[in-house]
């Protein structure tokens, strides 16, 4: 791996809490892998997987969504914040890297990401997947839809 860092400019990740970045040393595949934790995660779910495709040549990104702090915070705004919501942050991280890229890290406006979704994640990046903004969905023990029983 070239470098890992956690961003939490909000400029960049919008609404979410912080963004962790792999970057490999040789980048072997062009379209990054945009990973979505589930409903009581953060991105250090995603950190194995990470340092995994990151040493595959992939450049590897997981944000960590609003209002899931580490420990057992109670914040009142989580239990408000609906799956729509989480879809609209994400689609707006999407957007942005692919106008922008990481300008402080060099990073020109990226292609469409690969997006891993586990969980409430999977079902977010299915909602990603309906847009058209990703290039592939990869779900993880996707949560269903709302009156969508198991």
């Amino acid at each position: 791996m070239k470098w890992r860092a956690v961003i939490k400019n909000p400029e960049v990740i919008g609404r979410n809490q912080e963004l962790l970045w792999y970057e490999p040393k040789e980048l072997r595949v062009a379209n990054p892998i945009l990973a979505i934790h589930g409903m009581w995660g953060k991105y250090r779910l995603w950190e194995y997987y990470a340092d995994f495709f990151c040493n595959r040549g992939f450049r590897f990104i997981a944000p960590t969504l609003r209002y899931h702090f580490p420990g057992n915070q109670r914040v009142k705004e989580l239990g408000r914040t609906s799956v729509n919501d989480y879809v609209a942050d994400i689609a707006q991280l999407i957007r942005y890297l692919s106008e922008c890229g990481l300008p402080a890290m060099q990073i020109d406006p990226l292609p469409p990401p690969i997006v891993f979704g586990h969980s409430m994640g999977g079902l977010i990046a299915q909602k990603i997947a309906s847009y058209g903004i990703a290039s592939l969905t990869v779900l993880l023990n996707s949560a269903p839809p709302a009156g969508v029983s198991l």
